[in-house]
């Protein structure tokens, strides 16, 4: 499975296990809430769900 994670930082893609759009938005929350800067994020998500970063297109 494939995320991209858009901010005002830049985008970032992820890559991880298959997963539905529900378990998706409960990692997202879980994850917004033990971050206190945006940037940070993508790095978060990865460690606490098994994610890892991948170059994106620039499309």
């Amino acid at each position: 499975m494939i995320i991209e994670i858009d901010g005002y930082w830049g985008s970032v893609c992820l890559s991880g296990k298959k997963c539905s759009k529900q378990k998706v938005r409960e990692m997202y929350r879980q994850t917004k809430e033990m971050v206190a800067d945006s940037k940070d994020f993508p790095d978060m998500f990865c460690r606490l769900h098994g994610f890892d970063r991948i170059p994106c297109s620039d499309e």
